[in-house]
């Protein structure tokens, strides 16, 4: 029996599923609960669509009181950001994400269509925003900065993890000048 390979979302998919269990079987030992908001898939310069789930998912997080918003990744469509100053900032997160239940740490994974920009401009954006937590490609983020001794976040860079076997993406990365360098046997590890 052969297996189609996996693609960033099925891979995804797995971790969310296998990580909502243990933190759910374990919120009864003394613990308040997460909650948070997710997203994926967002920056498209504030389209009418883009700011109608902003608006939806402002409400939400002030009803399940979020602590934080986790960002899966392909986070500026077509093609990422080009730096710190892309208009691309104000254009799909500053102005848009705006709800006062959403000022709180977004933590950022990469997607493939990050990957067609500089990578490296959204690690670095952490360091002029109040919201905008990446302070690498992968990173940790521990329980007790989340406020809870029962979960650890890990935001893992899967495009890397994916991408070598998908050559139409390679493509693309490699057109734009925007092919990074990966030690995914250092991620993984």
């Amino acid at each position: 029996m052969t297996f189609p390979p996996l693609g960033r979302r099925t891979v995804l998919q797995g971790l969310a599923a296998g990580a909502a269990w243990p933190a759910q079987a374990a919120a009864g030992i003394g613990d308040a609960p997460i909650s948070f908001v997710a997203i994926g898939d967002w920056g498209r310069d504030g389209e009418r669509s883009q700011r109608a789930v902003a608006q939806a998912m402002g409400r939400a997080a002030q009803e399940i009181g979020s602590r934080f918003v986790l960002s899966a990744g392909d986070n500026f469509y077509p093609a990422g950001v080009q730096s710190v100053t892309d208009p691309h900032w104000r254009r799909s997160f500053e102005d848009v994400y705006t709800s006062p239940a959403l000022q709180t740490p977004w933590y950022a994974a990469l997607g493939n269509h990050d990957y067609r920009g500089l990578a490296q401009a959204q690690v670095d954006y952490t360091r002029l925003s109040h919201r905008w937590r990446m302070p690498s490609r992968y990173f940790k983020v521990s329980g007790q900065v989340l406020g809870s001794r029962l979960l650890d976040l890990f935001v893992i860079d899967t495009s890397p993890l994916v991408d070598a076997l998908n050559l139409g993406e390679l493509f693309q990365q490699v057109s734009r000048g925007h092919l990074a360098p990966h030690d995914t046997a250092r991620q993984l590890a």
